[in-house]
């Protein structure tokens, strides 16, 4: 019997390793196979089970009034056919599904994901100046995916519009005309000194729009794909624009900016395209419902004084059909080609 070749009788069995190939052929020796490791030759599997795409958006802050601004979409982040995420940021890494423990993915099969919708924000704060004016900035809340083994994929509220507020009395706790931080800041609002608009956060959203000119309309609210207009002594302040997603088979626009209050007879600033509400003069339009999107303010003292609400964020997660579980609570499953889709409008889970 041949020592040489592990007892089996007949020729060598010597391993055909290339530099074009990592495929071994044949029987290794020990010696054989720490060799072609060390060169990068040795065959590697492929652990990870499946890609996980998704689109997470945060709910809208609520417009401002009087002299009030819109509010800011929520934060918008992407994982999807390299869309762009808010702020401009490129398109993020999908989430790596995983057979089991050890392997090279970011999380493992059979994991229950439990996904959290943001409200939009309802500006209901106490006034200043003019009595009924709410002051406060609102803001909108957060939205998540997390799980066992998931770094938590999170989006920041929208910023709360900034308002009118009168030097002659003291501003209400938390109320400021400047435009709140947010996932997309909220507008600044009116008076001196010229209140600027709140910052977005990096890779969700951009900043509200400034107020440069008193008496005047509110500056509109950041979007996920553009600054809010700026705004002050005349020109109004529509929303700034909001970002396309293909996620769902079909391209559909989300997480605009609120347009910012009317300070005029009549007259409407835009909300941003992505469903922001429009600003008007004593009142403004809610945000449009699971898109994130902000709040229009209202301009004049005239009732009802009422500012628009952000709109309710969103959750989508798409997967290949042959990868998918099977099962979640809540949420909507479609397909689209060889793929499922999951559409959360409000919170629910499902296992990867």
């Amino acid at each position: 019997m041949s020592g040489e070749n592990g007892g089996i009788i007949g020729p060598v069995n010597i391993p055909a390793a290339t530099a074009e190939s990592s495929v071994a052929s044949g029987v290794w020796t020990l010696a054989e196979a720490q060799e072609n490791k060390a060169q990068s030759k040795w065959p590697s599997p492929q652990s990870f089970l499946y890609d996980l795409h998704f689109l997470v958006i945060a709910g809208g802050g609520s417009g401002n009034g009087m002299q009030g601004a819109g509010g800011g979409a929520g934060g918008y982040r992407s994982a999807w056919n390299s869309e762009t995420s808010g702020g401009g940021v490129s398109s993020e890494t999908a989430i790596q599904v995983d057979f089991g423990p050890g392997g090279d993915g970011d999380i493992n099969a059979g994991v229950s994901l439990t996904c959290t919708i943001g409200a939009g924000s309802t500006n209901t704060g106490p006034g200043a100046g003019y009595g009924a004016i709410n002051a406060i900035n609102s803001s909108g809340n957060a939205t998540s995916i997390t799980g066992t083994g998931l770094t938590t994929i999170s989006t920041v509220g929208g910023g709360g519009a900034g308002a009118y507020y009168s030097s002659a009395g003291p501003q209400p706790p938390g109320g400021t005309n400047a435009g709140a931080p947010g996932g997309s800041g909220g507008g600044g609002g009116n008076y001196v000194p010229w209140p600027p608009g709140g910052p977005g956060t990096a890779g969700q959203g951009y900043a509200g729009g400034a107020n440069n000119g008193y008496p005047g309309p509110g500056a509109g609210g950041g979007g996920a794909a553009a600054v809010g207009t700026a705004a002050g002594g005349g020109p109004l302040g529509p929303g700034g624009a909001g970002r396309a997603s293909t996620i769902n088979a079909s391209s559909v626009t989300r997480a605009g900016g609120g347009g910012g209050g009317v300070y005029a007879s009549s007259g409407t600033a835009p909300g941003g395209s992505g469903g922001g509400g429009p600003g008007g003069v004593a009142s403004g339009t809610n945000g449009t419902a699971n898109t994130g999107a902000g709040g229009g303010g209202f301009g004049y003292a005239s009732s009802p004084k009422i500012p628009g609400t952000g709109g309710s964020g969103l959750i989508i997660v798409r997967m290949a059909t042959a990868s998918y579980s099977g099962t979640q609570s809540g949420g909507t499953v479609t397909t689209s080609g060889s793929d499922t889709i999951i559409t959360f409008n409000s919170s629910g889970s499902f296992t990867t």
